[in-house]
């Protein structure tokens, strides 16, 4: 059993976790969302047509860099990707949306669509599909694992971040005991 005292420490280390989360999401997702298709923000991801497209369909605060792996793949991928992407988008300001559920019953059905849902996989994966031989843009800002990421690891990694253990301020190790 554990006494009050580590008890009343682990809601503090979850409640600063918390408050770091929030303090580091909170700024990026309301500068997306104020900034969508402007320079407002000074971001990347307020400038890149694609970055304001997954905002208003994923609602999360997003990677730049997963963005433009997500973006270099779909143009390869999407044969009318430019005209499907920028229809989107254009439909989402023309409804004034702030979410995803203002404007996604309205997308059409076929390549507009799909596109859509392959956004939204894409980000809450981080793959191109759910095969083992599809690409992968990121494992550790997919969104599936940032819910929980205060409580959950994500599978295979300590409770930082792959490689983050080089950040650590890690205690020396003292010298094994001999018998």
């Amino acid at each position: 059993m554990s006494s009050p005292d580590s008890l009343s420490r682990r809601q503090a280390l979850l409640g600063a976790a918390a408050a770091m989360l929030t303090a580091y999401a909170g700024p990026l997702q309301s500068s997306a969302l104020a900034g969508a298709g402007t320079a407002a923000s000074g971001s990347a991801a307020a400038t890149s047509p694609f970055m304001s497209l997954s905002q208003m369909l994923v609602n999360h605060g997003l990677n730049a860099a997963a963005g433009a792996k997500m973006e270099a793949y779909a143009r390869a991928n999407f044969a009318d990707f430019a005209d499907s992407s920028a229809a989107i988008l254009q439909l989402a300001q023309e409804r004034k949306a702030t979410a995803v559920e203002d404007f996604y019953d309205d997308i059409p059905e076929g390549p507009q669509r799909k596109l859509a849902q392959w956004i939204i996989f894409a980000w809450y994966s981080g793959m191109a599909g759910a095969g083992k031989a599809d690409a992968m843009f990121t494992y550790e800002h997919a969104l599936t694992f940032q819910v929980t990421r205060d409580v959950v690891a994500i599978p295979s990694y300590g409770f930082t971040a792959p490689n983050a253990w080089e950040q650590l301020d890690n205690a020396p190790l003292l010298p094994i005991p001999q018998f």
